[in-house]
């Protein structure tokens, strides 16, 4: 059974392009903020800017990583991130595979 401190999450950020992607991966990674991530390219977002209904293709960043992580790793995208205002969100993953969460904290090296 998982320790109630070591939830885990998934952060989920979207960008403009597969190289911003890759660079805030790498930038996240290196840190050792998260496990991993996966990088969907191609998504088609629309939202409300400046008052007026907007239309653009994103990736999607979503990056593996316990909630001791959490605020470092929001704090680390949203500074190196282009765009003024980055959807960064935090999703908690309720149960999985205890193998793959274990792996999580061995390669985030939590204490």
């Amino acid at each position: 059974m998982r320790k109630k401190d070591n939830s885990y999450i998934l952060v989920y950020v979207t960008t403009d392009s597969e190289i911003e992607a890759i660079k805030l991966t790498k930038l996240v990674l290196n840190n050792k903020l998260a496990a991993c991530s996966n990088i969907i390219n191609g998504s088609k977002s629309f939202y409300w800017w400046n008052n007026e209904i907007n239309e653009s293709k994103e990736c999607i960043i979503f990056f593996k990583t316990n909630l001791k992580n959490e605020e470092k790793l929001i704090e680390k995208v949203i500074k190196n991130h282009s765009y003024d205002n980055p959807c960064v969100i935090s999703i908690p993953i309720l149960k999985g595979n205890e193998t793959f969460l274990s792996w999580i904290d061995k390669e985030t090296k939590l204490n």
